[in-house]
């Protein structure tokens, strides 16, 4: 069961590990809701056929608080730097293609990669932006692993 603060927000201010079953439970609860998660499940079809190795995302924005009728999901996906090199230009059009999916995408290099610190500097950027609101309240956002 997730926990929410008095302004609506998860708690604690961190990546809350949840299975995409309860992700449905917990924000997919009326009809204007379902419609943006229909467009973002599409996306995640599309993606999950080029990406047919394991991914997560985080997930984040209004969609992911008690808000009854946000403007759109927010989605980070992080996937192989493999994977992300060979279908780059399709992720940009994943983008255009869904416009209630405000989607972006992470190269996660393998471990001891050289330049594996640009994963973890992606990885601290995103943390950050994610874990408080426009007026710097504190807030936790959803991990889902695929």
């Amino acid at each position: 069961m997730l926990t929410f603060d008095e302004d609506g927000y998860l708690t604690p201010d961190e990546p809350i590990e949840v299975d995409f079953e309860t992700f449905i439970r917990e924000f997919v609860i009326n009809e204007h809701r379902a419609d943006i998660f229909t467009e973002y499940r599409q996306m995640l079809t599309d993606l999950s056929s080029l990406s047919p190795g394991a991914f997560y995302q985080w997930i984040n924005g209004s969609f992911v608080t008690r808000k009854a009728r946000p403007k759109d999901i927010d989605v980070v996906t992080f996937l192989s730097q493999q994977i992300y090199d060979e279908f780059e230009p399709l992720f940009r059009e994943l983008r255009l293609k869904y416009p209630k999916v405000d989607a972006y995408f992470v190269k996660v290099y393998p471990e001891g990669h050289p330049r594996g610190f640009i994963t973890a500097f992606d990885q601290i950027e995103w943390r950050h932006l994610f874990s408080t609101d426009r007026r710097r309240r504190r807030k936790g956002f959803i991990h889902i692993n695929f």
